[in-house]
């Protein structure tokens, strides 16, 4: 079913004579049509976090968000865009609103305060992955080539899945690894599994490994994060859920932020998540910056904002 809340906004958006499209039917390409992103002239902004209260509004999720000031990016992910609406599964919301199942919701309400206030810097590189495309390979190839640290903040992991594994294998190259996952009632069975797992298995092979259910004392509610730091380099923030289904069926975006400013703020983000405390990041850092799209590297100046919300 759709929340009536939705359904509401649907109809005030098409009234107001914006095209508005659903997806989904017998002709669906993905499972879920799971992407969190927005483009506007020049500058796409790309979320862990779905437009409602608990997550875009900041009253119950941890997540991130990042906002890239580039034309070149942006055009790459209004052309996905195109390519998802000119599919056969995108019906006109006139023709699919008949077919949907209204359904009550509880709308989040929590107050948290505000902890990483956004900031802005030059990015050295921006690269987009979209799932089912090549999301997945991108995500492997950081860990896989990962030398020194990685650091992941995930609603949930599979103990066994793809990328537990490639977390274990950097462990066993030598690298830091730290895993900090959701504690949210539908998550907490999987990821206790998920944990205790990967700390036998650093006792067994005395790996630099430990993982942890996190503790939000109050500063929000859940995880919803959906991201990682990767040798103090590369923060990876988006959509992407770390399991294979949504890696191979969902369409899914994420951006890898390719620039150590970034990389040092997701990082302390997540150490203050880790230690269950808050940390404030001063204001006003710029590096040079070059951005690059999927498989082409453009220079250009690339204004990056990024926040923990």
């Amino acid at each position: 079913g759709v929340p009536r809340a939705e359904i509401t906004q649907a109809d005030r958006l098409s009234a107001a004579g914006v095209d508005v499209r659903v997806l989904g039917g017998e002709r669906a390409r993905y499972r879920f049509h799971h992407a969190k992103y927005v483009v506007a002239d020049d500058r796409a902004v790309v979320l862990s976090e779905n437009w409602k209260p608990s997550g875009s509004g900041g009253h119950a999720n941890r997540g991130w968000g990042v906002s890239v000031a580039d034309a070149r990016l942006a055009a790459h992910l209004a052309a996905v865009f195109r390519a998802d609406t000119g599919w056969p599964d995108a019906q006109p919301w006139a023709a699919a609103r008949d077919t949907l199942t209204a359904r009550n919701r509880s709308v989040a309400s929590g107050e948290f305060a505000t902890r990483f206030p956004p900031v802005t810097t030059q990015a050295d590189r921006a690269v987009v992955h979209v799932a089912p495309d090549n999301a997945r390979q991108g995500v492997h190839a950081l860990l896989d080539n990962a030398t020194e640290s990685v650091v992941v903040e995930q609603p949930r992991l599979d103990p066994h899945g793809e990328f537990t594994t490639a977390l274990v294998d950097a462990a066993k190259r030598g690298v830091r690894v730290r895993v900090l996952l959701s504690g949210r009632w539908y998550n907490e069975a999987q990821n206790r599994n998920t944990t205790r797992r990967l700390n036998a298995v650093a006792d067994a092979h005395e790996l630099d490994l430990a993982a942890a259910i996190v503790e939000p004392r109050s500063r929000f509610e859940k995880v919803h994060v959906k991201g990682a730091v990767v040798d103090g380099e590369r923060a990876v923030v988006g959509s992407l859920n770390w399991n294979t289904q949504a890696a191979t069926e969902n369409r899914e975006v994420v951006v890898v932020i390719d620039d150590p400013a970034v990389a040092t703020y997701y990082g302390r983000a997540f150490r203050a998540d880790w230690r269950g405390g808050a940390w404030r990041l001063p204001v006003g850092v710029a590096v040079a910056c070059c951005v690059a799209v999927t498989a082409g590297l453009f220079a250009a100046a690339a204004r990056v904002e990024f926040e923990a919300g």
